[in-house]
């Protein structure tokens, strides 16, 4: 019997943004970035907390918050237009 494994299909994955108007609602059409290679690791990480006490033979800890990271890193084919617009987005976008 074959080994099952257990995985990811990111085929067909598309990551889209949309910019807010001026008064700041996100009401346009999303906008398709092209040429999309890798996505991060979306879980995040469970931080864990000590809590041993002077009562305790080994350090002990419990399972703390979850923690997203401070930036999400995706990988595209290079472009010029799309590097262009990329590295002059700032602010909020949804």
């Amino acid at each position: 019997m074959a080994e099952l494994h257990s995985g990811v299909l990111t085929k067909g994955i598309e990551l889209r943004y949309r910019v807010p108007d001026s008064e700041g609602e996100f009401d346009g059409d999303f906008i398709k970035l092209d040429d999309l290679q890798e996505i991060p690791d979306l879980g995040g990480t469970t931080d864990t907390v000590e809590v041993t006490t002077f009562d305790d033979a080994a350090h002990m800890f419990i399972k703390g918050l979850l923690s997203y990271g401070d930036s999400v890193d995706f990988t595209f084919l290079y472009a010029s237009d799309q590097f262009t617009l990329l590295s002059s987005m700032d602010g909020q976008y949804e």
